[in-house]
């Protein structure tokens, strides 16, 4: 765990609490700008920072995500009060999660736990997050998995967002035929994340096809849920009408 003196990098991110950003790297000094370059962006608006290295990561979850991620989550909200408490404005946490993702049964696994944390994240409102990952071993495919379930990624080239909004789940982007394999691996971690219905605003969704419905109904299905798709607009109610997906509903507010 590093919390020294890191060198000043230009151009910091700004980013406030409550963010949850993915990013790729394709070297080590591509690397250390991104973190560089996020932890001075936290320090110089007061907040506390750590980072985690790939060898650190595995450590620190050592596999609570998966089999007790409410107590995972319970550390990282103590790290944001002990922060606040001792006059930081909030947490900044940076880590390299290569190490966690490198097959599909651990990536499948670690999505879920980024989900539930992007839910606390923005809750707390006194965490915000960086989670980076080498694009060299992960590859694309496994990146833009990783991706869509944050806020925000850089480079900025997800079709879509999947994450946390204030109260429900937030979807952005635009959602067609090559998405699809996407969306499912997404809406899969999301739904099981869930208790209850899926409440999706998705008033910042630019466009949707019929073949992305049923996948979200197919989901919700297999879980005994529906999904409510929040602030559609009225194109999207006719287009869930047309196509017949009994486990999707829409309203606009």
């Amino acid at each position: 765990m590093l919390d020294g003196a890191i060198r000043p990098t230009r151009g910091a991110a700004e980013f406030a609490p409550g963010d949850h950003v993915c990013a790729v790297y394709r070297s080590a000094p591509e690397r250390d700008a991104m973190v560089e370059t996020y932890i001075r962006g936290a320090r110089v608006a007061g907040h506390r920072t750590m980072f985690l290295d790939r060898d650190e990561a595995p450590a620190l979850y050592g596999g609570r995500h998966v089999t007790d991620p409410r107590s995972l989550l319970a550390d990282f909200e103590r790290q944001a009060v002990m922060a606040v408490a001792e006059g930081y404005g909030a947490w900044a946490v940076v880590v390299d999660g290569t190490a966690l993702v490198l097959t599909p049964e651990s990536r499948a696994s670690f999505a879920r736990w980024e989900h539930l944390a992007d839910r606390m994240f923005r809750s707390s409102g006194k965490i915000r997050a960086l989670c980076v990952y080498d694009g060299r071993e992960i590859g694309a495919d496994a990146a833009a998995e990783l991706g869509v379930l944050h806020q925000q990624t850089l480079p900025d080239d997800t079709p879509f967002h999947l994450c946390a909004g204030a109260e429900d789940v937030r979807l952005d982007g635009e959602l067609d035929l090559a998405t699809l394999s996407l969306l499912d691996s997404a809406f899969a971690t999301v739904t099981s994340a869930r208790d209850g219905d899926v409440v999706v605003d998705v008033s910042q969704l630019d466009f949707v096809d019929h073949r992305s419905l049923h996948v979200l109904g197919r989901h919700a299905e297999a879980h005994g849920k529906r999904v409510v798709l929040r602030s559609a607009k009225p194109i999207v109610r006719r287009l869930i009408e047309a196509a017949g997906v009994p486990a999707v509903t829409a309203t606009t507010s």
